[in-house]
């Protein structure tokens, strides 16, 4: 019988679990994390839910939002920062433990003509990206390409603050002072004040496509994350995109977002699991 294969998304605010067999999903769950969040925890929840399935699991990916190392060792979360060092081991199961935005692309060019030059931009919590070129997975020295969050960009006070300070969903419910839901509720009766802010916020984000747009000349990129649901986000960041990329390169290139809402991390981790030796 074939086993199940999972795949979990670590977030700053929530974590999703999936479990497929084969190309049918079979069992989800959702669970709050935040600041406080351990590594013990994410153990007991991943057994919890391997726990539950109806059939032996062959595989679990899990996708953090930090830098994971070689070995597959978390080396810095900061958003959970609690998950620093972790390292998953569990006898007799295929593991695999990477960043959230590279298993958002292992999903995502699954999708992809093979030899694309694609960009995946994840913005939840925090803001991070990933990137193929020419077919080629750009990992970087270390394997750590993709921090674009910590882009510095020129606040609107004047001051210099990275990019998930600005753009990332902490961000945004900081400044607005609200709750995600309530956020989305205010924006949904029209307050202007708060689509002021959601409108900044995504223009910061246009300002870094922009650049990833001018510098890597890509044909595609791929948005995904919980904050580009936030109304007149993508439209004030494909907007400011626009203005600040090169027009030739905008036109050979289009911004799409993933079709597959807030599984698409955790399908890519699964997808990695699978697949490693």
């Amino acid at each position: 019988m074939q086993r199940l294969s999972v795949g979990v998304d670590v977030g700053g605010t929530k974590a999703f679990f999936l479990a497929y067999q084969g190309a049918q999903v079979l069992s989800e769950r959702r669970i709050a994390t935040g600041p406080g969040f351990t590594q013990d925890d994410l153990e007991q929840e991943i057994a919890s839910f391997v726990g539950s399935l109806p059939r032996t699991v062959g595989s679990i990916g899990v996708a953090v939002p930090g830098i994971v190392d070689s070995q597959q060792r978390v080396v810095a979360c900061d958003v959970l920062p609690a998950l620093d060092g972790w390292l998953c081991s569990i006898p007799g199961v295929k593991t695999a433990v990477l960043n959230d935005t590279a298993a958002a692309l292992e999903a995502a060019r699954q999708d992809f003509p093979p030899t694309a030059t694609a960009a995946l931009v994840m913005v939840g919590t925090a803001i991070g990206a990933a990137f193929q070129m020419n077919g080629v997975i750009a990992t970087g020295a270390k394997g750590w390409a993709g921090e674009l969050g910590y882009m510095p960009i020129r606040a609107l006070d004047g001051s210099v603050q990275h990019l998930d300070s600005v753009a990332g969903g902490a961000a945004l419910l900081k400044r607005s002072g609200l709750s995600a839901p309530e956020l989305w509720a205010r924006l949904a009766e029209g307050d202007e004040s708060l689509r002021a802010i959601v409108a900044e916020a995504g223009q910061a984000l246009g300002l870094a496509l922009a650049t990833l747009l001018n510098l890597l000349n890509p044909e595609l990129i791929v948005l995904g994350g919980g904050t580009l649901a936030y109304a007149g986000y993508v439209e004030a960041a494909l907007a400011q995109a626009e203005q600040w990329s090169f027009p030739a390169l905008w036109q050979c290139c289009r911004i799409v977002v993933s079709p597959h809402g807030e599984r698409l991390v955790a399908r890519g981790a699964a997808t990695a699991a699978t697949l490693a030796a």
